[in-house]
C-alpha cells in the first residue's frame, strides 16, 4: 500500500513539472501587401495568436497629461504594438495624447495623434519621419495657440459654470494605411472631432512622398495632369454618379454644388485599387451617408 502511494506522488510531481513551464510565444506582424494597414483592432482579453503567426501584446499604461508612445491605444487604455513591412520598408505607429483641464481640474479636451515612424535609415525614410515629427508639433502648437482651435473653445465653454457639465471635447487622428508604389509612398489618416451635439465630424488627411527623396509630392506631380484637368475629370465622374442616383441619396442641389466645386484634388487618398476621391459629409449628401467616394484606377490617371 505504501509503495502504491509513493508511486502516485512521484507521478503527480512529474506531471506538475511538465505543465508549469509552458509559455506562449509572440510573433511580429508581417503584412505582405501593397497597402499596409496600421489601424488598431479590438481584441478580446483571452485572444491567442492566430495560426498565421500574428500576435498582439497588451500592457497597462498609466494615464499622463501628455504621452508619446510607439504604439496605438485602444479604448481600454492599453497599448498594442503594430509593425508592418513590405520589402525593405517598415514602419510602426506612434501615438501622442494630450489633455487640457479646466481651472477646476476637469478634463475639457483630449487630443490623440497617430502617425507613422519609418524604421529604415534611407534619406526618404528620414525625411518622412522629420515631416511627421513637425506635423505633430504643428498640430499641438495650433491646439495651444489658435483661438479658434477645438481646445480653446472647449476650455472657454467648460470654464463657464453654466456649461460645467457639458461633455468634454476630443479630436482623434488615426493612421489608416500606408500605400507603397514604385513612384509614391502615401500615408492616409482619418480623424474625428467632437465638440458637443448629437455627433462629431469625421475628416481625412493624406500626404504623398517621393520614394527616393522623401519629399512631399502632389497629385499633379504624380499624374502629370494639371489641376484643371483633374478637377474637370472628377467633376464629370461625380456628376454622373449624382445623375444616375435612383435612391435619392443626394441633396437636390448636389449637381449645382459639384458644378461650382474646384478643389476635388484636395480630397483623396490612395489604396490598392487606385486613387479614392471623396466628398465630405453634408457636401452633397446627408451626414448619415458618410463620405461619397469614387475610386479611379491608377491606369486612368497615368500612374504606373
Amino acid at each position: 500500500m505504501k509503495k502504491k502511494i509513493f508511486i502516485a506522488l512521484v507521478a503527480a510531481i512529474c506531471l506538475m513539472g511538465c505543465t508549469s513551464g509552458k509559455t506562449e510565444e509572440e510573433s511580429p506582424v508581417h503584412i505582405d501587401s501593397e497597402t499596409l494597414s496600421a489601424s488598431s483592432e479590438e481584441t478580446q482579453e483571452d485572444a491567442k495568436p492566430s495560426e498565421e503567426g500574428i500576435a498582439q501584446t497588451t500592457e497597462e499604461k498609466p494615464q499622463e497629461e501628455a504621452t508619446l508612445e510607439n504604439n496605438s491605444e485602444n479604448d481600454n487604455g492599453q497599448g498594442t504594438t503594430s509593425q508592418s513591412e513590405t520589402g525593405t520598408l517598415a514602419y510602426h505607429e506612434a501615438s501622442l495624447e494630450k489633455k487640457w483641464e479646466t481651472d477646476a481640474g476637469e478634463v475639457a479636451c483630449t487630443v490623440k495623434l497617430a502617425y507613422p515612424i519609418f524604421e529604415g535609415t534611407s534619406t526618404a525614410e528620414e525625411m518622412m519621419n522629420a515631416f511627421y515629427e513637425e506635423w505633430a508639433s504643428d498640430k499641438l502648437e495650433a491646439y495651444e495657440n489658435d483661438p479658434e482651435s477645438i481646445v480653446k473653445s472647449a476650455l472657454q465653454l467648460k470654464n463657464d459654470p453654466e456649461y460645467a457639465d457639458f461633455p468634454a471635447s476630443e479630436e482623434v487622428f488615426m493612421l489608416e494605411s500606408v500605400t507603397i508604389r514604385p513612384e509614391v509612398i502615401s500615408v492616409y489618416q482619418s480623424f474625428y472631432s467632437y465638440s458637443g451635439g448629437a455627433h462629431g465630424m469625421p475628416g481625412r488627411e493624406n500626404h504623398m512622398f517621393d520614394p527616393e527623396t522623401g519629399k512631399e509630392i502632389t497629385l499633379e506631380n504624380l499624374t502629370g495632369m494639371s489641376s484643371q484637368e483633374l478637377n474637370d475629370k472628377m467633376r464629370s465622374m461625380f456628376l454622373e454618379l449624382v445623375e444616375n442616383d435612383e435612391e435619392n441619396k443626394f441633396f437636390p442641389e448636389a449637381a449645382d454644388t459639384l458644378a461650382q466645386k474646384d478643389n476635388f484634388t484636395s480630397n483623396f487618398y490612395l489604396n490598392k485599387e487606385g486613387v479614392v476621391f471623396y466628398m465630405q459629409p453634408y457636401e452633397i449628401a446627408p451626414y448619415a451617408a458618410g463620405f461619397t467616394e469614387i475610386v479611379v484606377p491608377y491606369a486612368q490617371l497615368g500612374i504606373a
